[in-house]
């Protein structure tokens, strides 16, 4: 039976993925702030939803216990269908379970697959660049908003307001967690985040300008922030989406090596 949470938090059920924690990191934190959903039976499945326009967490840590599968199944159906609009972010291995239990899920689309990678020991990248790295700054919060919603519009296929944005840069200028590289005309031409939890520090939202790519800004960023990941004594771990072969090549050549493997689901 799925206990179902709403509009609270359940720090419970993100122990049940400490087995899993680099690939559902972003899962785990979720849990730990208020939700709008939570189904969870504090054992095998849960099922989260953070709210809109967000998409739809799964876990099964067995996906061979069929009664679970079937559970996530009926509740994803119910309250969570593609035909409403949302997405859902599973593994693999549960997507394919879901597929043999109950027809409905061979008639959705598979979305982008998503890469969890750790490093253990960060490599020699061997690609100078100019420019330097540096926290972005307050008074660069005005001229970042439009690159943030092209940022989540590339990346996602999502549309966030200004308002949304702006707000989202500003708490993370305030905890000192956002990064960019600057050229050596002090112009910001990449970005990226760091998040820490839990003895990881997680890379987010790697974004290069447009006009700037294939420049080496973007391995030179990642590679810098790792390092202080590594100086504060946490294990450097990041998501990446499984098409982008060029940004895969580069967090390997840094020394990010593969952990799993998630996918998403949609109408």
């Amino acid at each position: 039976m799925l206990y179902h949470n709403q509009n609270q938090a359940c720090p419970e059920a993100s122990s049940l993925l400490k087995q899993e924690a680099i690939t559902y990191s972003v899962l785990m934190k979720i849990l730990q702030g208020e939700c709008a959903h939570i189904f969870t039976d504090m054992k095998n499945s849960i099922v989260c939803h953070s709210g809109s326009p967000w998409p739809v967490w799964a876990w099964c840590g067995d996906v061979g216990n069929r009664e679970a599968v079937v559970q996530i199944a009926g509740c994803l159906k119910e309250n969570f269908p593609v035909e409403q609009g949302f997405d859902c972010i599973l593994s693999c291995a549960l997507l394919e379970k879901l597929k043999e239990t109950d027809a409905y899920f061979q008639t959705v689309n598979r979305g982008m697959e998503l890469l969890s990678y750790r490093l253990d020991q960060l490599g020699d990248i061997g690609h100078p660049c100019e420019g330097s790295m540096g926290l972005v700054r307050e008074e660069e919060i005005p001229s970042l908003i439009g690159v943030w919603q092209d940022m989540h519009m590339e990346m996602e296929g999502r549309s966030f307001t200004r308002e949304h944005c702006e707000q989202s840069i500003r708490q993370m200028v305030g905890e000192k967690s956002l990064f960019a590289w600057r050229n050596d005309a002090g112009s910001i031409v990449a970005l990226t985040g760091r998040g820490d939890q839990e003895g990881y520090g997680k890379i987010t939202s790697v974004y290069t300008l447009p006009d700037c790519r294939r420049k080496g800004y973007a391995i030179n960023l990642v590679h810098g922030v790792t390092k202080t990941i590594l100086q504060d004594g946490l294990v450097p771990i990041l998501y990446t989406d499984a098409d982008y072969a060029a940004s895969n090549a580069c967090y390997q050549k840094i020394g990010y090596t593969l952990v799993g493997q998630l996918t998403s689901i949609r109408k």
